[in-house]
């Protein structure tokens, strides 16, 4: 049976996400969005997320045409899944109605973490160096050592972190989505600070690597109070 990953950014989904897809690889005849050329994200069509591969531009109804039509063809397409991917408006109603059906038969699992302070953090900064300041050859992963070197001296010739509202708002709901997930899917919770791949009896080494910061030393403390505030009834 197919298992099926769904989780928030910073939760360690692309780690685990790698994992359930070498799963699904093993045990059936399926093919990961990203060797087609796909975005890895194949449901997301948010701009910022819209790089120029073959999905760009792509409307919804045609992703998701794209997956059923693998399914056609005897093939399962393996694609990231973030839980707010699932709520964009589809035909009548959501994406979460059109995959409740797709995937009936699959087992559903929710990627979730302990420490959101932390992920909150780390997506803000991540964000900010990419999508703000555009910072040369960024990477959301540590792939080299010096990828981690690299952060810490550009947002060290850098003012503070910029932009924060809308990426705490955006956190938040989705932590929404996907307690929704978990409940609306009858899904099997997985905590990411436990996490323990041994039922999925795969290779566990990834090509990508945490970058290992304490995400506190890049914003100063007038900034970490006003994000403790907006967040201290959901974290």
């Amino acid at each position: 049976m197919k298992k099926i990953l769904i989780s928030n950014p910073r939760y360690g989904s692309t780690y685990v996400t790698t994992l359930f897809h070498r799963y699904c690889q093993n045990n059936q005849k399926s093919i990961i969005a990203r060797e087609l050329g796909y975005h890895k994200e194949l449901l997301n069509t948010r701009s910022e997320s819209a790089y120029h591969d073959t999905t760009f531009g792509l409307p919804l109804e045609d992703r998701i045409a794209i997956i059923e039509l693998y399914r056609e063809r005897g093939i399962e397409l393996l694609y990231n899944i973030h839980a707010y991917h699932l709520f964009y408006s589809y035909k009548d109603g959501e994406v979460i109605d059109w995959f409740k059906e797709f995937y009936k038969h699959s087992e559903i699992y929710v990627l979730k973490r302990k420490d959101l302070w932390h992920a909150l953090l780390s997506h803000l900064v991540h964000y900010n160096t990419e999508e703000v300041e555009k910072m040369p050859n960024k990477t959301w992963h540590r792939y080299e050592d010096n990828d981690v070197d690299n952060l810490v001296q550009w947002c060290k010739s850098r003012d503070k972190i910029k932009v924060i509202d809308p990426i705490v708002n955006r956190f938040i709901q989705s932590i929404n989505y996907l307690n929704i997930c978990e409940q609306e899917l009858a899904a099997t919770t997985l905590w990411f600070e436990e996490f323990n791949p041994s039922f999925l009896n795969v290779e566990t080494n990834v090509k990508e690597k945490p970058f290992n910061l304490n995400y506190e030393d890049f914003f100063t403390q007038d900034q970490l109070s006003y994000i403790r505030h907006k967040v201290d009834h959901v974290i």
